[in-house]
Order: structure tokens, then sequence, then C-alpha cells
């Protein structure tokens, strides 16, 4: 389904925006329409707010997450590629990325986009939404970086929709720079539990194999309808708890969502995003860089890969400013997914070589005296579960260390980044 972050305001996708209303999907708060022929368009007044209505623009979501010293000392993320994957793009994208980096004093990065496969629609506005999120946040944590943005003609939804050609700018990514490959793009894992879809799974965890052997890191947001998954009508949800997929496979750095409080002192506070997707995979077994949890998670995780890995504010009482012809506020793990590419591509700069694969070294930090040094360790809130769903148990609760919720927490990116440089290279 479209990236996990957009609902789409059109008569057409009626139905789709009232399923994923309920569904909690991510929010789209029309901003205020700017006439931009005046010159630059004005900021909304949520950036300063207190009450009501209050947003994050980037130094904002910089200083909550402590990003501001790494770019001070240089750590930009230049000489990096992020490759963000999407359906159709937007034909707006640069004029917005370039009113968004004028307005918040940003250099305008090297955007490469590319249609290897061919172009679709010229125009969806959920596609078009989820490009300008991904790319504008992405360059907003790493200004230095290039962005490879490439679009493919087939709009992907559940299943195998649009996944073969996925499939196939994900290879061409690697093979033109990528350093890392933003994935805000999910299906449903019991959409592919099939032969067809369990093939399709395989083919992309053996692209992962070769990538991370390269040195790439690649991320995946884990929904935004926290244990809920539509099914292939598109219509329903299954009745039991799903996550979704690519963020399930092992080798990708699953990115699950938080919720920021506001208060007369600033942004900070986390607790669970409802909407965050989470729970434990049916395609993956526990992976060995889980095994390191306690005694209590393994029960919860009774031999199966557990997911998210980490977390970042999504929700849409803490949204993203971002702009795409006006102000638009939006949030979802579509929002902290690239903000995490970002985060990584300033750490392969830090580290002046890429780190690929960084799962392992995340965990073995969480199990060491840096944890809560390098994590905020978010231990209250919970995720949907689907409305049928008859738990004993309750819903998936954060919890103190890794929980299914929001995995290990989000980051305090200065000494977390630099640990993680550290840690990924002592494993080579």
């Amino acid at each position: 389904m479209t990236g996990t972050g957009y609902i789409r305001p059109t008569g057409e996708d009626l139905m789709k925006v009232i399923l994923w209303l309920a569904l909690a999907v991510a929010l789209l708060l029309p901003g205020t329409r700017v006439t931009r022929a005046a010159g630059n368009p004005p900021l909304p007044a949520c950036l300063t707010a207190v009450i009501g209505t209050a947003c994050l623009g980037p130094a904002q979501m910089r200083q909550v997450y402590g990003v501001d010293s790494l770019l001070r000392h240089g750590i930009t993320g230049r000489g990096k590629t992020i490759a963000i994957i999407v359906s159709f793009g937007s034909p707006t994208i640069r004029q917005d990325l370039h009113t968004f980096d004028r307005e918040f004093s940003l250099p305008d990065p090297q955007l490469d986009i590319r249609a290897p496969l061919g172009t679709g629609k010229d125009t969806d506005p959920g596609w078009m939404g989820e490009t300008t999120l991904d790319v504008e946040w992405a360059h907003a944590m790493a200004p230095g970086a290039r962005i490879l943005l490439l679009t493919s003609p087939v709009d992907e939804t559940e299943g195998l929709q649009g996944v073969p050609q996925f499939f196939s700018l994900e290879q061409y990514a690697v093979q033109h720079g990528a350093d890392v490959i933003s994935q805000s793009w999910a299906a449903t894992e019991d959409t592919l539990l099939d032969a067809k879809g369990r093939a399709m799974v395989a083919k992309f965890h053996r692209f992962y194999q070769d990538a991370t052997s390269r040195g790439v890191t690649v991320l995946g947001a884990s929904g935004d309808g926290g244990t809920q998954g539509l099914d292939l009508s598109l219509k329903k949800v299954f009745p039991y708890r799903t996550v979704q997929w690519p963020a399930s496979d092992p080798l990708v750095l699953a990115v699950g969502g938080t919720q920021l409080a506001r208060s007369i002192s600033g942004w900070g506070g986390e607790i669970a995003w409802p909407g965050s997707g989470g729970g434990f995979s049916k395609l993956y077994g526990e992976p060995s860089y889980q095994r390191s949890l306690p005694a209590a998670t393994q029960r919860a995780l009774h031999g199966q890969r557990g997911l998210p890995d980490v977390a970042l504010d999504a929700a849409k009482q803490s949204p993203f400013l971002l702009y795409r012809e006006r102000w638009i506020l939006a949030g979802g793990t579509s929002a902290s997914t690239p903000v995490w590419a970002g985060l990584i591509a300033l750490a392969d700069s830090e580290a002046k070589h890429d780190l690929g694969s960084i799962n392992a070294p995340l965990y073995r930090l969480a199990a060491s005296s840096r944890y809560h040094r390098d994590f905020h360790d978010v231990t209250s809130g919970s995720i949907l579960d689907p409305p049928s769903l008859e738990s004993t148990g309750g819903p998936l609760h954060a919890a103190p260390g890794w929980d299914p919720a929001t995995g290990l927490g989000s980051p305090h990116a200065a000494s977390l980044l630099s640990d993680l440089v550290k840690a990924a290279g002592a494993a080579h």
C-alpha cells in the first residue's frame, strides 16, 4: 500500500480514505494555501504553537534527536546517496524541494530523478505526497547527501502488485551508487504467504544479502495500522495480528513510530504511536541479533523475527511540516523512515565508509552500558490491534528495552551514530 504514510484525498480513492482513517493511517492536514507569486510562502503558525496544532520543521526535529552537533561538525552526508523508491513520483518535487530548502535555509541537494522502467500516471495524490515527504525529510537530516529518486510506472498496493517493479528499481539503485535505500512502501506479510509471494520474498532477501555485503543499508517502514493489515481486496483487514514486509526481513532496519509531547519548554518525551506497525513475523525466524534480548522478550518472540528495530516521531499529534505546492502536515512511518535514512547517511559520512546492515551493531549497543546514552527507551503507550481481535493479552505495549511497539527506541543521534560507527567497525 502507498508507502504507509499518506491518505489519498481524491474522490476515486474515497473507500481507501475511509478505510485508512479507520486504520489510523498517518494524517494529512491541509496547510495554509499560499500565493507563490508573492515570493516566499509564509511558514504556518504551527511551527511556534504551544497549544492546539503544533508541528515540527527540520530545526525542531534535529534538536529533538540531537542531530545539530553532527551538522555543526561538518557531518552532512556529503558523498553519500540515499535512494528513495516510489510509484509515479511527483511532477512538482524539484520546485517543492527548492521552496522547502529556501524556507529552512537548506542547500538544494543533487536531486537525481530517474524512471528506468518508464513513466506511468502524471499525477497520483497519494504518491505525490509520499514522494515529497520522503525526499524533503531525508534531505533535511542529511543535507549534503545526493537523493536518487526512482519512480515506478506501476502502483504498489498489497501482495505482488507493483513489487516486481520495485525490485528492479532497488537493483538499479545499488548499481547506480546508492549507499542507503529508504523504503516507505509496505505490503502485509499475509498477502505474500502463497508460493508466488514467498518466491518474491526470497528473491528480495537474496538481493538484500548482496546489497548489504556491498555496504548498503536498507530501511523499511513498519506500517501505520498497528498490527492491522489489509487483505488483497484492499477493503478489509485480517482478523488477527499481522506485520509489514519488507520491514520484517531481518536484513532490513524496520522503523516504527512514536508520538512526541509539546510543552512550553519545547518538544520532548515520547510514547508509542498507536498507528505504528509492529509484532512478529510469519516469514522469518528470530535473527541472531535478537537472541540477546531478555528471557521475557524471548517468550514473546517465540522464535520469530520481531519488529520494529527502532522508532522515531510519526504521530498526527506531532506532525512533520512539508511543502507540496502549499504547506502540509504529515506523519506516519513514511516520515520516520526517511529521517532514519538520513541519519544512516550521516553515520556513513562519519565512518568514511558504508556500514551495510546495522541491525546487529544496534542490538549490541542496546545490550551494553551505552544503551540509554544512545537511545531514548520508550516505555509507555501501545499499538492498535484489529477490531475483531479477541486478545487475552491486550495490545502490544512499549516497555523497557526492546518491544514490538517501538523497538529499541528513538535515537540520541550524536552519541548513537558515533557508537554505531565504532560497533560496526569492530564487527569487521
